[in-house]
């Protein structure tokens, strides 16, 4: 079981930052979810969150923060944060899954989404 760091990533237009997850992907493949993954030896949660922001998609990660803390038996602690991002998609560098695109709320409804990073979108976005 490891520890493993998710970011919703907001937008100025208030929309969400997802990555479609590549078909052999072993754990929810071709899903949208969000960035992160997992927490290394000797490594923080902030400190593999930021390392993951940047080994995916080329981003400085500066504003974030924790909102949600889950232990799932079987797979471990899944830790969810928000954060800011001021890039569109073009200025972003996709090193990891099929496709990144920004959602708003209601189009996350209708995807093929991580039930759970949904739940975490909804408290979000339902404050």
């Amino acid at each position: 079981m490891r520890t493993v760091v998710k970011i919703a990533l907001i937008n100025n237009e208030n929309k969400v930052l997802l990555n479609l997850r590549d078909r052999d992907h072993p754990e929810n493949p071709h899903v949208w979810a969000f960035l992160g993954g997992g927490v290394d030896k000797g490594e923080t949660e902030e400190e593999a969150l930021l390392r993951e922001v940047k080994e995916e998609i080329d981003y400085e990660l500066k504003e974030y923060k924790k909102i949600k803390e889950v232990f799932l038996e079987k797979i471990g602690k899944r830790i969810f944060y928000v954060g800011k991002i001021d890039k569109e998609i073009n200025e972003l560098t996709l090193r990891e899954g099929e496709e990144i695109k920004f959602f708003n709320y209601e189009e996350t409804k209708e995807i093929k989404i991580n039930k759970l990073h949904l739940e975490v979108l909804k408290k979000i976005y339902e404050k």
